[in-house]
């Protein structure tokens, strides 16, 4: 069936409503933090993200063979330490191509690609489309097959990553238009070295001259001269004796006697339960119109519409659930693929 969303904003677009199998995870549009999804939701991988940050363009170096990986390069996987299967990449878009240096099969080449164009990746179960421009940091999360095909809108070559393990995926290579930024498969911090251009820019570090200020010779006190006066002894304690206690006799107690205790029993407690706030529960299968609360972030409505929608980030769930703010839409509460 056809899934249809109103992006019009006569209807809010609420982050973290779920319309359909479609979950609402964040915009461009929207500056606020959604609710974090549970595990359960998002399994053992990050959901698909487009950053907006760019990453600047590294001079292109092509080199006609692979190279040895040298000991400050994190690789994702190889030969030696497969990984299989690859479900996950973190990629950067960069228009201006270049080989890769460790993967010698891969068909993504030096050369100039599209700064906007949408990227159709072939994995395992399906395709995952990415829309992207120069210097989108992005991930994609999915099965990888051994070789992955990438479609780029506008340009006319073939573009094909080793993602079998056969070959180095090394975090920093770039094949092609895609340089390798990460995995959530595996936990590598590399931070290079500063460069002697970096370093040159630092203030240089000195010493303060310890000798110039002599230390000035201390002032001696003299010693005083012993006292030749005789002491006094202790005196003697005061041989007085210790006087006898007072022999005053305890007073009676007082003869009344405690009052008898009140033979009427405590009242019991009130058994008649705190009334609970009415909840708004949507109707089967038509979709709710609650307005959005608080704490929910509304990326646009009528009140504050947004002309056109540029950018969404969603989630695919197979458990489709009607939507608390969009009736009517088609995207329903259901089973999907």
């Amino acid at each position: 069936g056809v899934c249809t969303i109103d992006t019009s904003c006569s209807k809010p677009l609420v982050i973290g409503d779920q319309i359909g199998p479609l979950r609402i995870l964040s915009s461009p549009h929207a500056n606020c933090t959604p609710r974090p999804p549970s595990t359960d939701e998002l399994g053992s991988l990050p959901p698909f993200s487009i950053p907006m940050t760019p990453s600047p363009t590294p001079t292109p170096t092509p080199i006609s063979s692979p190279a040895p990986i040298s000991a400050d390069k994190c690789t994702i996987c190889d030969e030696n330490s497969p990984i299989n299967p690859i479900m996950g990449l973190e990629l950067v878009y960069i228009s201006r191509g270049q080989s890769s240096e460790f993967q010698d099969r891969t068909k993504c080449m030096t050369g100039s690609f599209p700064e906007v164009t949408n990227l159709t990746f072939k994995l395992k179960y399906g395709d995952a489309v990415v829309p992207a421009i120069d210097g989108f940091r992005f991930i994609i999360s999915g099965e990888f097959n051994d070789m992955t095909e990438i479609i780029i809108e506008g340009h006319d070559g073939e573009c094909i990553i080793d993602t079998s393990c056969a070959e180095p995926l090394v975090i920093g290579d770039q094949i092609g238009p895609f340089q390798v930024a990460g995995s959530p498969q595996i936990n590598c911090d590399t931070q290079p070295p500063p460069s002697s251009d970096e370093l040159s820019s630092l203030p240089p570090f000195s010493l303060p001259d310890l000798t110039a200020f002599p230390t000035r010779d201390p002032t001696r006190f003299p010693t005083p001269e012993p006292t030749l006066e005789t002491p006094q002894p202790t005196p003697l304690p005061t041989p007085l004796p210790t006087p006898d206690p007072t022999p005053l006799p305890t007073s009676d107690p007082t003869p009344n006697p405690t009052p008898p205790l009140t033979p009427d029993p405590t009242p019991g407690p009130t058994v008649q339960p705190t009334a609970l706030p009415p909840f708004d529960q949507p109707s089967e299968g038509s979709g709710g119109t609650n307005p959005p609360t608080p704490e929910r972030c509304i990326i646009c409505d009528e009140n504050s519409p947004i002309t056109p929608i540029t950018g969404l980030e969603l989630q695919y769930i197979r458990r489709g659930e009607n939507s608390d703010y969009q009736n009517p839409t088609n995207c329903m509460q259901g089973t999907y693929p």
